[in-house]
């Protein structure tokens, strides 16, 4: 079933929204990945050398998995579910003593 096809069926059936023409749209036209084309275009022209890979993965990678040692990240993770129980704890006795 091809795309416009697609689209009368879910009209059709009343489950068609903005968003799904939008989505639909820019896959059918192969859209979804300009940015990081013309901006690795853009960098070639400029001498730097371009990365490979995605927008949000080159940019974002190093702030979602940062280079910390997995003894960090777990005592942080203890850390913070410590602290967690704790303020439960203390609003459960502060209701209970009302």
């Amino acid at each position: 079933m091809d795309l416009r096809a697609q689209l009368a069926d879910a009209a059709e059936k009343d489950t068609f929204s903005g968003y799904d023409a939008v989505g639909g749209l820019f896959s059918a036209m192969f859209l979804a990945g300009n940015v990081t084309l013309l901006e690795n275009w853009l960098e070639g022209k400029a001498g730097v050398e371009p990365y490979q890979g995605g927008f949000l993965l080159h940019y974002l990678d190093k702030l979602v998995y940062p280079d910390i040692s997995a003894t960090v990240l777990t005592v942080a993770g203890v850390v913070v579910c410590v602290l967690n129980l704790l303020l439960y704890a203390r609003q459960m006795w502060i209701a209970r003593h009302r």
